[in-house]
Formats: C-alpha cells, sequence, structure tokens
C-alpha cells in the first residue's frame, strides 16, 4: 500500500511557512508607550529651555543695570573736584558711610546734569529713572566727605529696578582725594603779607603823585601784592571817572611765582579815567577752591594832580584820611606837553621865585 505524504506532507508545510512568517507594524500599546515617552522627554526639553531664556532675560536686566551704574558714577568722576557735590539728596535715610554730603553753593535754579537722557547742567541730579528695555531703572547719586578733614569725597551710586524675578539693586563707589591744599575746606582765607602802589619807580604818596592829563594817566603806576593761604586771583578795588562820577573798579593782578602779584597802567593808558584828589586802593585776594576772600586797603594813599597848558600843575589840598574815598571833581582841561611830566616830577627842583616884596612902615611915635 502506499502512504499519502501529499496530505500530511501539505499541512505540515504550511504550518512550518507560518511560523516563518516575520512580524509587521506595532501593536495600539506600543504606540502609546512610545508616544507617552517622547512627550515627557519634549516637556523636560521646553522646560529647561524655558529656565535658560528666563536666566539669560535677567542676566540681560542686570548687565543694563550695571550699565546705568557705570554711566552715572564715571559722569561724577568727570567733574572738577572742587565743583563736585549735590544741591539735595536723594529721598530715603543715605546708606551707611554716606551720611556727610557735599552740597554745592551754586543750587539757585541749576540745570541738572544726568547721563541717560542725557541732560547737560551746571549740578550733578541726585535722582533719575533711566529707562532699557522696558524697565525703569531707578538712580540714586551720592557725593559725601570721606573723612572729618574733608580731604577727599567718596562717590556712591545706587541702581533699583523690578523685572520678572522680583527687585534687584546694583551699587558702585569710588573715592576721590584732593587735588590740592586750595580744594580742603576749613583752611583759612588767603591773607597778604604786603601791597605797595608804586608811581614812576617810587611809593605813591602826596609828594609823589600820579599826573593826569584830561584824566588820563601820565606816570606808570604799578601795583605790588604779596600773598599766602593759596590764591589763584587777586585784584586791585579803585574808583576811577563814569558818565555820571565815580565809578568803582577793579584791575586783576599777574602772579609772578613765589606769591607775589603786580600790574601795571602804563604812562598814557586810556582803561580808565581819573579825577584830580586822593584815595586808599583796595586789594582782594580770592580762592575759588571754597569761595573764601581777603581784602586788604593799602597804606599809602594815592593822589592825582591835573597838568594844565603851560606844564604848570594844580594840586588839590589832600582830604583827611577816611574810610570811603573821596569824591573828585572833573579833571581839568590841558593839553599833554612833552615839558608836563618833568615839570611837575616830585625829583625835580621846585622852580625859582622872586622873594616877595616887603615895604618898610615907619614906626608910629606916641
Amino acid at each position: 500500500m502506499g502512504r499519502h505524504w501529499l496530505g500530511g506532507r501539505g499541512t505540515s508545510g504550511r504550518a512550518g511557512l507560518d511560523r516563518r512568517r516575520p512580524c509587521e507594524g506595532f501593536t495600539l500599546i506600543e504606540l502609546l508607550i512610545a508616544l507617552m515617552i517622547s512627550t515627557i522627554a519634549l516637556l523636560a526639553l521646553a522646560a529647561t529651555l524655558a529656565a535658560a531664556l528666563k536666566v539669560a532675560g535677567l542676566q540681560k536686566t542686570r548687565t543694563q543695570g550695571n550699565e546705568v551704574a557705570t554711566q552715572a558714577i564715571e559722569e561724577l568722576q568727570r567733574l572738577d573736584y572742587d565743583h563736585l557735590g549735590v544741591c539735595a539728596l536723594p529721598s530715603g535715610p543715605a546708606p551707611a558711610g554716606l551720611s556727610d554730603p557735599v552740597y554745592l553753593a551754586n543750587c539757585t535754579s541749576p540745570t541738572y546734569a544726568e547721563p541717560c537722557t542725557p541732560t547737560v547742567g551746571q549740578v550733578p541730579a541726585s535722582s533719575y529713572t533711566c529707562t532699557r528695555l522696558g524697565i525703569g531703572y531707578q538712580v540714586r547719586r551720592y557725593v559725601a566727605w570721606g573723612d572729618s578733614t574733608h580731604t577727599n569725597k567718596r562717590l556712591a551710586v545706587f541702581v533699583d529696578w523690578t523685572d520678572q524675578a522680583g527687585a534687584h539693586q546694583v551699587a558702585q563707589q569710588s573715592s576721590l582725594r584732593s587735588p590740592d591744599q586750595g580744594s580742603v575746606i576749613g583752611l583759612p582765607p588767603p591773607s597778604f603779607t604786603s601791597t605797595s602802589v608804586v608811581v614812576a619807580g617810587n611809593p605813591a604818596s602826596a609828594g609823589n603823585p600820579v599826573k593826569l592829563v584830561d584824566g588820563v594817566v601820565q606816570t606808570p603806576v604799578t601795583f605790588q601784592a604779596s600773598t599766602s593761604g593759596l590764591p589763584d586771583s587777586v585784584f586791585v578795588s579803585f574808583l576811577h571817572l563814569g558818565a555820571t562820577g565815580p565809578v568803582a573798579s577793579t584791575l586783576e593782578l599777574t602772579a609772578s611765582g613765589g606769591g607775589a602779584w603786580s600790574a601795571t597802567l602804563p604812562a598814557g593808558s586810556s582803561q580808565f579815567s581819573f579825577g584830580t584828589g586822593t584815595q586808599y586802593v583796595t586789594f582782594v585776594a580770592v580762592r575759588s577752591a571754597d569761595g573764601k576772600v581777603n581784602s586788604q586797603p593799602n597804606g599809602q594813599i594815592v593822589s592825582f594832580v591835573a597838568c594844565q597848558t603851560g606844564g604848570s600843575t594844580v594840586r588839590q589840598a589832600p582830604t583827611r584820611r577816611a574810610s570811603a574815598p573821596s569824591r573828585w571833581p572833573r579833571p581839568l582841561p590841558g593839553s599833554t606837553r612833552p615839558g608836563c611830566s618833568a615839570a611837575i616830577s616830585p625829583s625835580a627842583p621846585p622852580p625859582a621865585t622872586s622873594p616877595p616884596q616887603t615895604r618898610s612902615r615907619p614906626a608910629s611915635r606916641r
């Protein structure tokens, strides 16, 4: 009998083929699990990215705050030491170490300077608002004495702002030392060691007057002063003739070293017009570092005489010494003649005059 190999072979052959067939695609459960894992990873990545962006934004606002503070303190440092101060303090209590502010004197309706806008002015603004990237930075600036002897100044800037992370503050401080002794507040005012008025090389006096022709000096007049106390300018004050009468005026002296100052009105100078008479001139020393001034009247009386046509002079009797200068009459008319100066020079001998004639009167008889 023959065996039926075909049926058995066929059945067993299909089963073998089914076992060897590969799997195709994913099941629904596998897809859900993969989607959940991907979502968790993306959410974690998004949170990390958001945190990084927030940190970057905070760093940017802090950088802007530091730039505002640096800009504010650099403007203070550019100011001259003697004019570095404030007119008013920012609102609120002063920080520690800044309780002795430096106040300026020129605070009558000043223009306040601040670098954010920018605004140019004579006095630095102690507080202002600077807006950067939509955030308002509140700036407070302080200028205070660094020690009790006022030899240095402390500068401080505080910048406050609020962003999405909350309130923040940055601060910058620096110190400036007085550049010279004259800038130290508390020094005594400048003083005079000596003063003098020299006319034609000799001290001014009633016997050595200033010669005038139509109010113009015909002899050189030199004003000299020796000072101490570090003044940076010296003036001499006197009266000269104006359109309506005597007018007070000043002439600045030039420093010649070692505290010596001098100025000369040359012969023929029409800078000032004088009248005949006498007056006392006053020397004034100024130290602009602290605004201190000192004045001293000169001890020598200065006489003014007018030359007339013919070389003669008319002298006005010296007035008694008084605190206020005398008011002169108008200078007498005359003309500049070559012999005018020599005719009235105090070193020249007076012209010879014949003695007055006298008549003898016979004695009366009793």
